[in-house]
C-alpha cells in the first residue's frame, strides 16, 4: 500500500531562492546603471595590457625592536651529583645573571637547561610564584647562591643525563621594563 504525501513547502529552499534572486537582481542593476551613466569611462577598445608602471619598494617587515636591558650570564658552572632514580646524574646549574646596560630591569620569564642533543628541562614564574627582576646595572645571584637554591627548592633550573661531563646550555628568557622579550645564552663549560 503507497501513500501519497503533498509536498510540503520547504522554507530553507524559499529563503536560498529569495538570496539568489536578490543578488542577480543587485548584478543586473549594477550592469544597467553603469551603461547610462555618463560619467563613467567607455570600455578600452582594445585588450592590449597596459605599459608597465613603476613599483613602489615594498617596505621591510616590522623588526620587533630590541630589549633596552642586556643581560649577562656569569660565573656559569654546573653542578654534577649522582642520582639513585632515573638518570644517572643529576645536573644543576649557578650562575649569575647581570644587568649591563644600566637602561632597564630585566624580569625572568624561563630558564631553559638545553642538552647537545636539543632536549631541554625549563623553569619559570609559574613555578616560581614570584618575579625575579634584575635591576638595571644590578646582579640577580638567586641560580648561584645555596640560599636562592634553596628558596627556589624544586622549582630550581636543573636537568638529568648519563654524562660525568655533560655538554649543555642555559638560556635565559627575559622581557624588559617595556615589555621587550630577549634571550641570553651560555655555555657551561665549568662543571663541580
Amino acid at each position: 500500500m503507497f501513500v501519497e504525501c503533498a509536498a510540503r513547502p520547504n522554507p530553507l529552499r524559499e529563503t536560498a531562492m529569495r538570496s539568489v534572486f536578490t543578488c542577480a537582481t543587485f548584478v543586473a542593476a549594477g550592469w544597467f546603471s553603469a551603461c547610462s551613466d555618463p560619467s563613467r569611462p567607455a570600455a578600452p577598445s582594445s585588450l592590449a595590457p597596459p605599459p608597465p608602471a613603476a613599483v613602489a619598494a615594498t617596505p621591510p617587515a616590522a623588526i620587533a625592536p630590541a630589549t633596552n636591558a642586556s643581560l649577562v650570564i656569569e660565573r656559569l658552572s654546573i653542578r654534577v651529583y649522582p642520582q639513585a632514580q632515573g638518570d644517572k646524574f643529576g645536573y644543576e646549574p649557578r650562575f649569575q645573571l647581570r644587568e649591563a646596560s644600566g637602561n632597564s630591569g630585566a624580569t625572568i620569564q624561563n630558564v631553559a637547561i638545553v642538552a647537545a642533543n636539543g632536549g631541554s628541562d625549563n623553569s619559570g614564574p609559574s613555578c616560581w610564584q614570584d618575579t625575579l627582576r634584575v635591576a638595571p646595572g644590578a646582579v640577580l645571584d638567586t641560580f648561584y647562591s645555596d640560599a636562592g637554591a634553596r628558596w627556589l627548592s624544586y622549582c630550581a633550573p636543573w636537568s638529568g643525563g648519563n654524562s660525568e661531563t655533560p655538554d649543555l646550555r642555559v638560556v635565559v628568557t627575559f622581557s624588559d621594563d617595556d615589555g621587550h622579550v630577549g634571550s641570553v645564552q651560555s655555555r657551561a663549560t665549568v662543571v663541580q
